[in-house]
């Protein structure tokens, strides 16, 4: 193209475009002729049609809105003035966001149907149209509106690559978008990140943050894709998106604070940064923390400080937690962290941290807040040695600082820290005594560490003396005085002496009395210490409660819990719900425990007396809400720290009844619930579980309402569980979040929570695979078929994109012998809902490519010579099946028939099948996948691997080969023209599978 026509080309704008003499007919929903007839009165129809269904789904689309006025009926956009378009532009942008997260809705095409007609937003609003809708960049309906968009692609350095795919109307690739990216100036990126402010102007951020969830994702999925190739990871691409990061962190919006926290930790694994760069980025990471997201800041930290070098965090970003750590639950969530990963490199710069403000007079303000941080990161119970090492190896470091060791609970911790850790200390102590014994001695003295030092004996070589008649008399007389000898032996006693004075044991109090009796009198004392004391006493008792009377235990079990409920700072909960995990405590009062007594309830009666149940009434009867949430909570931690569960239906009803009533936007409390339940499933002990003491329906909804992704998987887990009692309702129920997402987490459709659906999937198939100890293989066989039926009746409802995943899944757990099943039954249900089309023979089923992805996936997921023993048994299957008028019997006759039952098809389906099946073994014979592992295999290994393989699979290649010969020689005798053709067909397929198993083997 000349420079002239380039330049007419950019003069040609949309409204230029629009005020030519040629009329263009554009629609998204009709074709081009239809397009044609269309007139406004029915565009506007279909419009406001669509709106009115919007209106249903979410009230933004109740507000007036004058783009659907019946005076624009007579509208023309070409007509109107520079600052007249420009309004109308917000306008339009505005109502596209609100648009956008109903994009695949059919009211939304509606409605955008209007827009396109009457306001020719495909011109004008080109770009607009793009980037709003682009998180959708896979599905048909954006290649069809792409194809559709006035844009000129050709000048474009942003979008020049949509091009090829807006002529041939193809939906577009990720795998595009980042190649673009990554090849241009990464401009693309500054896009979205510009987008995403403009819609906070323009529907505010309350929208944004609650429906947009698609943008973020898209935007997230890119930056994290961007940095991913580390290899093209420049300075440029970093100028431009650490920015971008700093803004999101400091954004209001939480999900956008996520993505930046994403990104941080793509960023640390995917390059090496600048230590100004990491501490700027660990910097704002800390200054901009929340309490919503802190523990994902906090893992980010981690992150960036195990991949890059950071030795201090900046005091002014660690002087602001510290003000707000009361409000943050920062140090909570360190050590709640500590318990899950490593957080050794954050600790570290930490530590150096807050060491630096106390040693410094200008914080004096914060020196109180610093020593209790330093306390509450190194309890003794979370760390470990390499960890303990480095804290006191920083605080030698700052051992002239006076406020330190004048502190009398911080010397306290540090003799604790020491005890724990002695060998580290021992280490430290002989290190320092060759660079500076000085600093050592100082620390020992002002911390009182004089218990726990050891003298090391030297090691200098003895001179042998030489040996003599009268040798004995010499040693004797040369040896080392008796009273010197004496005293070392007297300094070391005491040293053990000191050692064990010191220890926790030396505390410990002995019972003389019943520890319950004790407790009782030091919990009115608020006595706490012995209180733990006497719990421990308990719980390390093995038959302590077995000697109880029942109603003794019952009294005291409800005097702790009042306890635990009354007391808001009482401190030993966790010894008192694991001293009490082991009574044993009838069904009917823990399901009291777990419900909430109104007041004047009258009592009801029980077989035993009325006594406790009374007292459970007086005590528990007038209590708050709030009370009442704490109280299930500690029985229920009580309940899971049992070594073997108590299982009854009552229980089961009450702790639903808890999920159901209680546990919304209460995660600590429904994760505690299902774990409880989990346990009763996988240990139910002597009591049989049926499936009405689970509530599917139940767990199914709150898989969709959550947002917390604990808690999905928990709930994925409790399904698993369930699945022993009734796999094909647990999988009907697992599969129908497919149909229907929700509003929660797995509305998403992120890598998190359908990776979760995967495992779980995963699991589920497995628990039915490994039932092979406890029923014959048959049964087991039968199970996996009508769970894989009910997989089946959803394939079309698994996104295109996670097929694969979820093929891997199944084919992980239900390996090779047994993949031929799966396929077959899938296969099955395609076939059963196929219908063959008049008009068009060649035009594909609806749904046909989501069948049959998932039947080859499965196969080609496993090692070579396993997938050609999966095309073994699929063609021994088709052999058995027989031909159109077939009686044969066999032995695996009950199996097939659960397969494909020729009693309940009709012959056109059982052909359709038959040819099906042959296909799927022609493409994974044809795959070159296969051949290229068989390649990578040494010649011994091979023919060692093949030979069994290869001996079954020659001879089933050869028996199709003839069931396909007899088949098509009856037709040809019958003569019939269907029949003849079908028989052709088919043995063309068949040929094709003779021929690559002759060339596979031959080659071999």
């Amino acid at each position: 193209m000349t420079l002239l026509s380039n330049q007419l080309l950019s003069l040609r704008t949309a409204t230029a475009r629009h005020q030519t003499v040629e009329k263009r007919h554009v629609s998204l929903l009709f074709g081009k002729k239809e397009a044609q007839e269309l007139d406004k009165e029915s565009a506007y129809k279909i419009g406001w049609t669509g709106l009115k269904k919007l209106a249903q789904l979410d009230n933004v689309f109740n507000n007036e809105n004058d783009l659907f006025d019946e005076s624009r009926l007579h509208f023309h956009r070409s007509m109107i003035n520079k600052e007249e378009n420009a309004v109308l532009n917000r306008k339009i942008e505005r109502f596209l966001f609100q648009l956008s997260p109903y994009m695949q809705h059919f009211a939304c095409q509606q409605v955008l149907e209007w827009l396109v007609y009457k306001y020719q937003i495909y011109a004008y609003n080109a770009e607009e149209m793009i980037l709003t809708f682009i998180p959708f960049h896979e599905t048909n309906f954006f290649a069809r509106m792409l194809s559709i968009i006035e844009y000129n692609f050709a000048t474009s350095k942003d979008w020049g690559f949509l091009e090829s795919f807006c002529k041939k109307e193809y939906p577009v690739p990720f795998s595009a978008i980042l190649r673009n990216t990554l090849s241009s100036t990464h401009s693309l990126i500054t896009k979205i990140a510009d987008h995403l402010s403009k819609g906070m102007e323009l529907v505010g951020e309350e929208f944004i943050e609650s429906k947009c969830y698609m943008l973020f994702n898209f935007y997230a999925k890119l930056l994290t894709a961007v940095l991913g190739e580390s290899q093209k990871v420049s300075d440029d691409l970093l100028t431009k998106i650490i920015p971008l990061v700093a803004i999101g962190l400091k954004a209001a919006l939480p999900t956008l604070q996520q993505v930046s926290l994403m990104v941080i930790c793509q960023i640390s694994i995917s390059t090496s940064l600048t230590p100004e760069i990491t501490e700027s980025l660990a910097k704002i990471v800390l200054m901009k923390l929340r309490k919503s997201s802190i523990e994902n800041s906090f893992s980010a930290l981690a992150v960036l400080c195990q991949r890059q070098t950071l030795t201090s965090f900046s005091k002014r970003a660690v002087l602001k937690m510290l003000n707000r750590a009361d409000e943050l639950c920062a140090w909570t969530t360190i050590k709640n962290l500590c318990l899950k990963t490593d957080l050794s490199l954050l600790l570290k710069p930490l530590w150096k941290t807050l060491f630096s403000i106390v040693n410094e007079e200008v914080y004096a303000i914060n020196h109180e807040n610093c020593l209790y941080a330093l306390q509450e990161t190194s309890e003794p119970a979370l760390l470990h040695s390499s960890q303990a090492a480095a804290f006191l190896n920083e605080l030698i470091e700052y051992s002239q600082v006076q406020y330190l060791y004048a502190n009398r609970k911080f010397c306290e911790h540090v003799r604790s820290l020491v005890a724990r850790f002695s060998d580290q200390w021992l280490e430290i102590c002989s290190d320092w005594n060759s660079r500076d014994k000085s600093i050592l001695n100082h620390v020992t003295k002002n911390y009182q560490l004089e218990p726990f030092m050891v003298v090391v004996q030297s090691n200098s070589k003895k001179v042998r003396k030489r040996r003599r008649s009268n040798s004995f008399i010499h040693e004797d007389s040369f040896s080392n005085p008796p009273t010197k000898l004496s005293a070392e032996k007297k300094n070391a006693v005491k040293r053990a002496g000191n050692l064990a004075l010191s220890s926790q044991f030396s505390c410990r109090k002995a019972f003389t009395n019943d520890p319950m009796k004790m407790a009782r009198e030091w919990i009115k004392m608020e006595m706490w210490d012995n209180v733990a004391l006497a719990f421990e006493e308990m719980a390390s008792r093995r038959s302590y409660f077995a000697h109880k009377i029942e109603e003794e235990i019952e009294a005291f079990v409800v005097e702790v819990i009042h306890m635990a409920v009354k007391n808001n700072k009482c401190p030993v909960i966790p010894q008192a719900q694991y001293a009490l995990a082991e009574t044993n405590l009838q069904s009917d009062f823990i399901v009291n425990l777990l419900s909430r007594f109104e007041k004047d309830e009258p009592y009801s009666k029980m077989s035993r007396t009325n006594n406790v149940f009374e007292m459970l009434c007086k005590t528990f009867q007038d209590e708050t809400i709030e009370q009442f949430n704490k109280r299930i909570i500690f029985v229920i931690k009580m309940l899971n720290n049992r070594s073997s569960p108590i299982v009854d239906a009552k229980i089961f009803h009450s702790l639903f009844g808890i999920l159901k009533e209680y546990c919304v936007e209460r995660d600590e409390l429904t994760i505690q619930t299902v774990d409880l339940l989990i346990k009763m499933l996988k240990s139910p002990g002597k009591y049989q579980v049926s499936p009405t003491d689970i509530n599917i329906d139940f767990v199914v909804e709150m898989m969709r309402t959550t947002h917390n992704h604990h808690i999905l998987r928990q709930l994925l887990r409790l399904l698993t569980a369930v699945v022993q009692l009734s796999p094909a309702n647990v999988m009907s129920h697992m599969m129908s979040i497919f149909t229907f997402m929700g509003s929660g987490l797995l509305r998403k459709d992120n890598e998190l929570t359908l990776g979760i659906i995967e495992d779980t999937l995963e699991a589920l198939f497995l628990a039915i695979c490994k039932q092979n100890e406890k029923i014959p293989p048959s049964e087991m066989q039968r199970q996996l078929i009508d769970v894989a039926r009910v997989f089946a009746a959803s394939a079309c409802d698994i996104p295109a994109h996670r097929r694969t995943c979820m093929a891997n899944a199944i084919a992980r757990a239900v390996q090779h012998t047994n993949a031929w099943i799966i396929s077959g039954v899938i296969l099955e249900h395609f076939c059963a809902r196929w219908q063959r089309s008049l008009s068009d023979t060649n035009k594909r089923f609806s749904g046909q490519d989501a069948f049959e992805d998932l039947a080859l996936e499965l196969c080609t997921g496993f090692h070579p010579v396993h997938q050609l023993g999966v095309v073994t048994d699929i063609v021994d299957f088709i052999v058995r099946l027989g031909g159109d008028n077939c009686d044969t019997e066999s032995r695996e006759k009950h199996l097939d028939q659960a397969i494909f039952d020729r009693a309940k098809h009709s012959l056109p389906k059982l052909r359709h099948f038959r040819f099906v099946m042959i296909g799927l073994v022609v493409k994974i014979l044809c795959s070159r996948k296969v051949y290229e592992k068989l390649g990578e295999i040494d010649d011994d290994s091979l023919y060692r691997l093949l030979l069994p393989t290869g001996k079954r699979l020659m001879a089933s290649a050869v028996e199709l080969d003839e069931f396909v010969s007899s088949g098509r020689g009856i037709a040809e005798q019958i003569g019939e023209h269907q029949t003849l053709r079908y028989w052709i067909a088919l043995s063309n397929r068949a040929e094709n599978v003779s021929e690559k198993v002759s060339i596979t083997f031959l080659n071999a």
